[in-house]
């Protein structure tokens, strides 16, 4: 998978190390290739993240790896 875009993203306070997170996330739309969702995330019940909109487009692993315009992935910066 890759991500496309997120948008409405608001940050609710801090996490410390040892915090348990929970995660909550809805898929809005399925539209096959790609996937459009919305979420937060709490802590001890206080939300610390909500994402209004994410959108993120499926693709083969190979396609995902490889660098653009180069068949064998090689970096040649």
């Amino acid at each position: 998978m890759l991500l496309g875009s997120l948008a409405d993203v608001v940050f609710g306070g801090p996490v410390r190390p040892g915090d348990v997170l929970k995660h909550q996330v809805r898929v809005v739309h399925d539209l096959g290739d790609c996937l459009l969702f919305q979420g937060s995330s709490e802590v001890d019940g206080r939300e610390v993240l909500r994402v209004g909109q994410m959108i993120m487009a499926i693709r083969p692993g190979e396609m995902v790896t490889k660098r653009a315009g180069h068949a064998d992935g090689e970096d040649r910066r």
